[in-house]
């Protein structure tokens, strides 16, 4: 059998994080009435990717890079598949990278209190 090179538990950590990554653009005109979530008043766009960060590698743990990736790419793919957005796809692309180290924050606060409280 060959050996898989990607585990299961980074596959399902990227897809559950890049459907967040995406689902923040997609809600942002209904739940805070932004076409982008950055614009909106604080701490949605923060505070929605470090909760979703932090969720994501709870549930599968050391699964840190596949959360960052994965919300990285979900708002990457808003910006390109929502019609609103598609200007943006060159710039957004970039900053929502740099946006998405609040994921990578909340998956580095998930990753250590799992380690906390299994020890």
């Amino acid at each position: 059998m060959p050996q898989q090179i990607i585990s299961r538990e980074a596959i399902q950590a990227f897809l559950a994080a890049a459907a967040l990554g995406f689902a923040v653009w997609l809600a942002a005109p209904w739940l805070v009435d932004r076409r982008e979530p950055w614009d909106a008043d604080w701490p949605f766009y923060s505070a929605s990717l470090v909760l979703g960060g932090t969720a994501v590698t709870w549930w599968q743990p050391k699964q840190v890079a596949a959360t960052y990736v994965g919300v990285w790419l979900g708002q990457v793919a808003a910006l390109a598949l929502l019609p609103a957005h598609t200007g943006w796809l060159p710039l957004g692309a970039i900053t929502t990278g740099v946006g998405s180290l609040f994921a990578l924050f909340g998956a580095l606060l998930a990753n250590r209190l799992r380690r906390f409280s299994c020890e």
